[in-house]
């Protein structure tokens, strides 16, 4: 099974960043986390209940989406993104998840330089109110109800 996270991308980043903590949260299918880096600013919290994420993402001064560049994340329309948009996160996203570009605070990165750059300038972001009003209202663009209209719509 190909694993679609960029797992040395995150590796990379979390050793040239020490003063940043990357707290993971989710399920670890086929126990690809083994692939994350063992160093004091990795967290792998493993799976939660869907309930208490807010509790979690509360203390998150950003959000991540780390694909492997390729036809995998070109297909891909991430979900995530929406509940980092609606918990007020901004995103830094990989550049082949498409889906993702052209939203107000989330950020695509061309390369692991950049991706590190995206990471600092959503820190600073996600400090300025607005920009964490800009995305709730992104995301209540993209509910579940508001799709589900749109749907009904264009069938009538």
């Amino acid at each position: 099974m190909e694993l679609w996270i960029d797992f040395e991308l995150l590796n990379t980043t979390a050793r040239n960043h020490p003063e940043w903590e990357f707290v993971y949260i989710g399920i670890d299918y086929n126990g690809a986390a083994i692939d994350l880096a063992k160093q004091e600013n990795v967290h792998n919290l493993g799976p939660k209940d869907y309930k208490h994420l807010a509790d979690y993402t509360a203390f998150f001064d950003c959000a991540l989406i780390p694909f492997k560049t390729g036809e995998i994340a070109k297909a891909t329309s991430p979900v995530k993104l929406f509940e980092y948009m609606a918990a007020g996160l901004p995103t830094v996203c990989t550049k082949d998840l498409q889906e993702c570009a052209g939203y107000k605070n989330v950020a695509m990165a061309k390369n692991t330089e950049d991706f590190a750059i995206k990471i600092a300038e959503a820190i600073e972001l996600h400090k300025n109110p607005e920009a964490r009003m800009e995305l709730l209202n992104q995301a209540k663009q993209h509910t579940w109800d508001r799709r589900a209209e749109e749907i009904a719509e264009r069938i009538k």
